[in-house]
């Protein structure tokens, strides 16, 4: 007992589009669709069968993009197996843009976030280092970023998009800011809805948290990467062999010793730093907010 096919028949669409001649009827519009639908049981299949099937439309389904939702499903038998289904479709009364949720802009609100970090460079640059070219460990600060939260309804929301954005970083320019500025720091979507005619239209209040990072020392598009000095117990030696770095005394040391891009062991005025890419980037633009 199930429907088999649900084919559109082109030639049944209407639409009407209507206002008073008074100023206090804002106007109002309709859609009609009519589908050939097919069924496998005749004995047991009915207008309930059809009109309970995911395939058929439903009631307050949206029209596309349009700001028309489904008010009245009405399957008519026409044979044993097949029903010939009027789907009405009616907008909000008066201007869409003030009535329908679904038609607001993003709103943006801006704060910042602070945390600590351990560091291993001073404010200039410089490696923070023993006076004997030891690195130093340990040393935090605070690190203040700028956050925008932002915030608007959406006629659906698809749980998987999550992972399409989430801890990401933009490869595109976001509220004015250039790629690899901005990185998804947190998702939310709650569920809402609105009455048309009669009928409920879910929607969701989508906010997304986006945090944008000042590039120090670095291009934009490495904002978000993990800036380090290279240093490390094994180095490289005169040989070519990889062997624990040794002090003065040809003791093992018992701190991480600066190191050359080829493993070998430098002082700290030579100390290399390396940029790793540890967020993957996505066009913010696919989120879908309207600004």
């Amino acid at each position: 007992m199930a429907v088999t096919t649900v084919t559109r028949t082109w030639s049944s669409e209407s639409g009407t589009f209507s206002k008073e001649l008074s100023s206090d009827d804002l106007g109002s519009a309709d859609h009609i669709e009519m589908y050939d639908v097919l069924v496998d049981d005749p004995a047991n299949d009915n207008a309930y069968t059809v009109k309970a099937d995911s395939s058929v439309v439903q009631i307050g389904e949206q029209l596309g993009s349009l700001f028309l939702w489904c008010t009245n499903v009405a399957a008519t038998r026409e044979s044993p197996v097949l029903f010939k289904v009027v789907v009405t479709y009616k907008s909000m009364p008066g201007d869409p843009s003030i009535d329908n949720p679904l038609t607001q802009p993003a709103i943006v609100k801006w704060k910042t976030v602070k945390a600590n970090g351990e560091i291993d460079e001073d404010v200039n640059g410089t490696v923070i280092a023993t006076p004997n070219g030891e690195p130093v460990t340990g040393i935090t600060r605070p690190f203040s970023d700028l956050a925008a939260t932002i915030s608007q309804p959406f006629a659906s929301f698809s749980p998987s998009s999550f992972y399409t954005f989430m801890d990401k970083v933009n490869s595109d320019s976001f509220l004015g800011w250039a790629p690899g500025t901005a990185k998804v720091d947190d998702i939310a979507a709650d569920p809402n809805s609105f009455e048309i005619s009669g009928s409920t239209v879910n929607y969701y209040d989508v906010t997304v948290t986006v945090l944008f990072r000042k590039p120090i020392r670095t291009t934009a598009a490495k904002a978000w990467y993990n800036r380090r000095v290279l240093k490390g117990f094994l180095i490289t030696d005169g040989n070519g062999d990889i062997v624990h770095a040794t002090d003065e005394n040809k003791e093992f040391v018992t701190s991480p010793t600066f190191l050359a891009e080829d493993g070998t062991e430098v002082t700290k005025d030579n100390a290399v730093w390396v940029e790793d890419q540890i967020f993957a980037s996505v066009a913010f633009s696919g989120m879908g907010f309207s600004f």
